[in-house]
């Protein structure tokens, strides 16, 4: 899907930029574009299955608390920073340890050679 998006001839961003009178540019093949590039791609690999572990955790939040929290009339801020990050706590410190297990994994799946036509 990232070399679709970004492939210098046919890529969705760069037919952007061709709208917006910008010369096509080959995404992986700067050096300082693709860092960025891949950076971003694993961040955006995690954000599906971390949405679902803190949607499950935050639905296990007590609802009585948060009724109570409305009645002494604490605003949306509030209840966010007092009871739903307290609750989900041990699911973010969870989270963290599983993410800094995958500091040490190299991911060069993600970094292959393409062809620079833009065909994988």
């Amino acid at each position: 899907m990232l070399m679709l998006f970004l492939s210098p001839t046919n890529g969705i961003v760069n037919k952007l930029l061709n709208l917006l009178g910008q010369e096509s540019v080959f995404f992986m093949q700067e050096a300082g574009l693709f860092k960025w590039v891949y950076v971003l791609s694993g961040i955006w690999q995690g954000v599906g299955w971390s949405s679902i572990i803190y949607y499950a955790a935050l639905s296990g939040v007590d609802r009585a608390l948060l009724e109570a929290a409305e009645i002494d009339g604490a605003t949306r801020l509030q209840k966010i920073w007092y009871i739903n990050l307290p609750e989900i706590m041990p699911t973010v410190l969870t989270m963290l340890i599983l993410s800094c297990g995958n500091v040490l994994s190299v991911g060069y799946e993600k970094a292959r050679s393409v062809d620079p036509s833009g065909c994988p």
